[in-house]
């Protein structure tokens, strides 16, 4: 009864991006502990799936001419990881980019950062001023010093946090879906 009364709730969720994104999150979550799969393939996963859940303003949103640009800072053992997740992602959908950057200077045309832990001195990230760029780390206190995705591992499992004060002040906008799933939501 349990399979299949899951399976039915999976139903009434209709087609779509919203049905989509609760199975894959719903898999991640339900996943193997993370040693098993690999902490960077998982945070992998998550950057490239969470362009989908955003808002920009319409003059820095992705689109059919303008690919989502995903950039990293620190973490260049990650790169490899989260090129291969984005053209698994552009074959599906929207094109996406992946570049090393750096120094947060070089982060101009980004959609997403992603800040590795001591990639940077912790006020930097405030005085970046970044417009219209999601800022995502995995470094403690990330949300505390101006970020707004922290990625965080909890009982051997990926999970994220999100502060939506922080996105908002950057004319950035969650969906309620990736709301809803995050481990903690700080602002609103």
């Amino acid at each position: 009864m349990g399979l299949s009364r899951s399976w039915w709730s999976l139903k009434r969720l209709g087609s779509g991006p919203g049905r989509r994104l609760c199975a894959w999150l719903l898999a991640l979550l339900l996943a193997p502990p993370v040693l098993a799969v690999g902490e960077d393939e998982v945070k992998a996963a998550f950057l490239a799936k969470f362009g989908h859940y955003v808002s920009w303003p319409a003059d820095r949103a992705p689109g059919p001419d303008r690919p989502l640009v995903i950039g990293v800072l620190g973490r260049a053992s990650f790169i490899d990881l989260l090129r291969q997740r984005a053209r698994e992602e552009s074959a599906r959908g929207p094109a996406m980019q992946v570049r090393r950057l750096g120094s947060l200077d070089d982060a101009q045309g980004v959609h997403i950062l992603f800040i590795g832990a001591q990639a940077l001195e912790p006020q930097a990230l405030r005085q970046a001023g970044l417009r219209a760029c999601l800022l995502v780390g995995d470094s403690n206190g990330f949300l505390d010093e101006g970020g707004m995705i922290r990625l965080t591992t909890d009982n051997n499992r990926i999970r994220f946090d999100i502060d939506v004060d922080a996105a908002e002040r950057a004319g950035l906008k969650f969906s309620a879906k990736l709301l809803k799933l995050a481990r903690e939501v700080r602002g609103k």
